[in-house]
């Protein structure tokens, strides 16, 4: 058994194999998740093109789901609506170098590449690519996103009834709005993403909803940059108390900060 310093014994993780080859354990990424024990462990894609047809499920805890890369593929072809191709609603798991095609090309209209409901996950190097209309859906509290590159349809991420999560080094390229507040959203930390609308000139760089019952209160947005849309950062009214500020580069064409909000904090910014 092995020993940890002290004699401690060490628990083993479970770690199982998915290869598009036939040369690990599954050629299933769904059935690699599925064979994990109760209490997790690691699910590792390697290279390959993966075909899913229906909603790639993550809803038991400590889940760890690693590809290798642009080169994990993730290919969803089915003919649903209004659907996910991965969608997390378990606690504190991992999703790491993976890229996901939601395929919009083939009229697959409203198929969210990566949806997130629960809580506590850590979420990095997420290629997220045709798309219609979001690229990352975030419902569930204290996640955490970075270096994830989302390119396309009308939100990047899409932050609904969302607490304290952090969204943070991300490239957010040719979205109508980047990056998206709205249903009671609260204490997120939006920092050192890049915004790019590209040749087509987005609509808004990062973006706060009119407010709910409780407001997009309390939000950080802090060293962005922010180029090719119209407005780059926008507080529409019924939100309060957000800090907009330190070195947030904004060149947009029409208005670097709209702001309607209450009691917002912005400071030290370049437009």
């Amino acid at each position: 058994m092995p020993m940890s310093f002290g004699g401690v014994s060490k628990a083993k993780v479970a770690t199982i194999i998915v290869a598009a080859d036939g040369s690990g354990d599954t050629t299933d990424i769904q059935i690699g998740i599925n064979m994990l024990p109760v209490m997790g462990g690691v699910v590792y894609v390697k290279e390959g093109t993966y075909i899913f047809t229906s909603v790639l499920e993550i809803d038991s805890n400590n889940t760890s789901l690693k590809g290798a890369g642009a080169s994990t593929y993730i290919r969803f072809i089915g003919a649903g609506f209004d659907d996910y191709l991965i969608d997390l609603t378990a606690d504190q798991c991992s999703i790491e170098d993976i890229k996901l095609d939601t395929d919009v090309a083939f009229g697959r209209a409203n198929v969210t590449p990566l949806r997130v409901v629960g809580d506590d996950n850590f979420l990095r190097g997420i290629w997220a690519v045709n798309y219609s209309q979001y690229g990352i859906r975030i419902t569930g509290s204290g996640n955490i996103f970075v270096e994830c590159n989302l390119s396309g349809g009308n939100h990047g991420f899409r932050l609904a009834g969302a607490e304290k999560n952090v969204i943070n080094g991300n490239y957010i390229n040719e979205s109508l709005d980047a990056i998206t507040l709205g249903a009671d959203s609260i204490n997120n930390v939006i920092i050192n993403n890049v915004c790019d609308g590209g040749a087509g000139i987005g609509t808004d760089g990062i973006l706060l909803m009119g407010g709910g019952d409780d407001g997009n209160d309390n939000n950080v947005m802090i060293g962005n940059r922010i180029i090719n849309y119209e407005q780059g950062i926008v507080v529409s009214a019924g939100n309060t108390t957000n800090t907009i500020g330190f070195n947030n580069l904004i060149d947009c064409t029409l208005s670097g900060l709209v702001d309607a909000g209450t009691s917002t904090d912005a400071e030290h910014n370049t437009f």
